[in-house]
């Protein structure tokens, strides 16, 4: 999100990137709002930094949640959509607020590799904890796609986080419907939840 390229894509491309195509609202086809629970617990307020419309958000209270996008259009949607939560446009992480804890669902993947660290640094520095959630296989990566993709193991953000002082802290992995569909063997076609936060 801190990138000018980055930016101009999801600024120009407005909502049809947001979901997949199919699966309506949840295309993930499991308990999302569950999932995310069993992660966060109380670690509550949640600011998701690339929030879209909001669909993450309406699994979250409206007092515990504010959610950010570089996509005013995405904004605008979200808080007709939701009035009572809040919706913010930024254009740089460097405006993401002090908070207890960010989601970043589906969000870092879309971040280019010479960016990943810096833009973690910043993220860390925000807040204490983080739950990073998106498809982990390197091996999705294809240069004909038209959104732009940057998948990467969970061992990698391991490693780049622990460079933030941010540690593992729960770890779990859900068969996601739209990519299960693919039926490619050789990736893996779950989603992947990793919390991060400070050493104990």
């Amino acid at each position: 999100m801190s990138s000018p390229k980055l930016s101009k894509f999801w600024g120009d491309k407005g909502l049809q990137y947001v979901i997949p195509n199919d699966g309506g609202q949840y295309p993930e086809c499991f308990d999302v709002a569950k999932e995310l629970s069993i992660h966060l617990g109380k670690s509550l307020p949640i600011v998701e930094v690339g929030c879209g419309y909001g669909r993450i958000g309406r699994l979250f209270d409206s007092t515990q949640y504010k959610g950010l996008d570089i996509n005013p259009n995405a904004i605008n949607r979200a808080k007709r959509e939701l009035p009572g939560y809040h919706f913010e446009t930024i254009t740089d992480l460097e405006q993401v607020p002090t908070c207890d804890t960010l989601l970043v669902y589906t969000v870092l993947l879309h971040i280019p590799d010479e960016e990943i660290l810096n833009s973690l640094t910043i993220l860390a520095n925000r807040a204490t904890n983080i739950l990073v959630v998106e498809i982990m296989d390197k091996r999705w990566r294809s240069k004909q796609v038209v959104v732009p993709v940057y998948n990467r193991d969970p061992e990698e953000y391991i490693l780049l986080l622990q460079q933030c002082n941010k540690h593992l802290k729960s770890y779990s992995k859900k068969p996601y419907a739209k990519y299960a569909k693919m039926r490619n063997p050789d990736l893996d076609d779950r989603i992947t939840f990793m919390l991060f936060g400070p050493e104990k």
